[in-house]
This record gives structure tokens, C-alpha cells and sequence, in this order.
């Protein structure tokens, strides 16, 4: 989009996936055609607990991105340009279950399982170009990036019958940065 004809310009681009909030009926098919092929490739438990407790499990997930780039024609030789990127994705894979087992359902033991996951990438970088006549130019650039990817899990249980609690918690905070200059010239 030309903001000065001529001499400024600015891109703009973003998207969001909205599995998080509609599942539409494409979702739903995609989701349970990949339901049946696990449920096809596990085998049933050994022993006589088959059919004790189950689950269905649908995570929620989603991701944007932003993209964008500003144009700045100083004169025939010469231009500045900068980028930016921000994108995230997030998962989430949480569940609760309720097991009643004894005689008369006596007993019943209550888990739930918190499975978050979070990563992503910002970034932005700066160029200027000079083009000093037709058979030589130069090219500056400066970027700066962080990538970035966050998990917390946390598995827990309690049991009607007594009052015992297990609970189990990992945390992970991976982050990545990066710096780079680069001159170029070129006859």
C-alpha cells in the first residue's frame, strides 16, 4: 500500500487459525479419521479391565502470524527497508477423568492432566541499500529474532478411599536469540 506515492509503502499480512473457538465439519472429519487410526493400531489392555475407563481426548490449538514490511525510497540510490514477524502457536492438551471401581462403585479416583504448549518466533530486521552506480552497490542489514517454546505439564490424582493426593509438575522455558549484521557489496 503506497503511503507517499513514490517514496513510503507500507505490507501488512496477518492470519489466525480458529480451531480454538469452531470446529468446522472438514475439523471434525480430519479429527476422527486420525481417532480411528490410533484406536485401530492400540490393543486392548490384558487381564479383565477391558473397557474400565474411557477417554476422549480433543486438544485445542491455534496459531497467528503477523508479517509486515515499511518501505523508504530516500532518493534513486538509495532505500531503507524494515520487516517485522511475530507468530505464535499454542496447544492445548489438558484433560480430567473420573474412575469408579470396588463393589458398588466404593471407590472413585479423580486425575487430571494440565499439557500446555506455547512457541513461536518475533523477529525484526533493518536494511539499507545504496546503489552508488550501475555496476556497484551496497546492502547493510541488522536483525534481532527470539524464538521461543513453553510447556507446563502437570499430572495429578486423588483417591476417594484415603487422602492421598499424587501430583507431578514440569515446567520448560526454552528461548533462543539471535543477532545479526551482514554488509554486502557487490560490482
Amino acid at each position: 500500500v503506497p503511503v507517499i506515492k513514490d517514496k513510503l509503502s507500507l505490507q501488512v499480512a496477518a492470519r489466525r487459525s480458529y480451531t480454538d473457538i469452531i470446529q468446522t465439519k472438514l475439523y471434525k472429519k480430519i479429527f476422527n479419521l486420525y481417532s480411528e487410526e490410533s484406536e485401530s493400531s492400540q490393543s486392548p489392555p490384558p487381564g479383565g479391565m477391558r473397557d474400565f475407563q474411557t477417554q476422549e481426548q480433543i486438544p485445542s490449538f491455534y496459531f497467528y502470524d503477523l508479517n509486515s514490511k515499511l518501505t523508504y525510497k530516500i532518493n534513486n540510490k538509495h532505500s531503507l527497508f524494515l520487516s517485522l514477524y511475530s507468530g505464535k502457536d499454542k496447544l492445548d492438551n489438558s484433560k480430567d477423568a473420573q474412575t469408579t471401581a470396588g463393589f458398588g462403585g466404593s471407590s472413585s479416583t479423580a486425575t487430571s492432566s494440565t499439557d500446555i504448549s506455547s512457541w513461536g518466533n518475533n523477529g525484526i530486521s533493518s536494511s539499507w541499500k545504496a546503489n552508488w552506480n550501475e555496476k556497484f552497490n551496497s546492502m547493510i542489514f541488522v536483525s534481532y529474532s527470539k524464538y521461543f517454546s513453553n510447556r507446563n505439564q502437570n499430572n495429578g490424582s486423588s483417591d476417594s478411599s484415603s487422602s492421598v493426593s499424587r501430583s507431578m509438575n514440569t515446567l520448560e522455558d526454552n528461548n533462543v536469540e539471535d543477532i545479526s549484521v551482514r554488509i554486502r557489496n557487490q560490482w
